[in-house]
């Protein structure tokens, strides 16, 4: 589960981390949010969208887990996006970072888990929805 700390909401109930180069190099290439509701590419700086075929959002992190740079609607089929800053990349379905409230400088936790008192505190300061299971929950804004 990916939280924004800052924003005390939920980012993706169900991530896909990416370790290695030669993964990361293969970006979105054979792979869909309906297999998962958020990709993050370790250890990378820079993102192609070649021979994909959805629209993503992206969010560039730094090694403080603070997002530096966002890029909303990034286009399938462009060669290359980059922060030098970043240390890792978050991308999710078109629409997402404007229907979150996500902003620069929102802090990220990459690999949440909610606890029993955790999930209290989340409920009290916004309500989650919660899925059920094996459901692949994609942002709250979908057109």
């Amino acid at each position: 589960m990916i939280l924004n700390l800052t924003k005390k909401k939920v980012i993706a109930y169900k991530p896909y981390f990416v370790y290695g180069v030669i993964a990361n190099l293969r970006g979105m290439i054979k792979r869909r949010f309906s297999d998962f509701d958020a990709i993050v590419f370790q250890n990378s700086k820079g993102l192609h969208t070649l021979f994909s075929d959805e629209d993503i959002d992206v969010l560039f992190v730094d090694i403080e887990n603070n997002i530096c740079q966002i890029v909303e609607d990034f286009a399938h089929w462009r060669i290359k996006l980059k922060c030098k800053n970043a240390v890792c990349i978050v991308c999710l379905p078109k629409g997402c970072v404007n229907g979150s409230g996500i902003e620069v400088n929102d802090i990220l936790d990459l690999n949440a888990e909610l606890t029993k008192s955790k999930k209290k505190k989340f409920k009290r300061l916004n309500p989650l929805i919660e899925p059920s299971p094996g459901t692949v929950l994609p942002c709250t804004n979908k057109d």
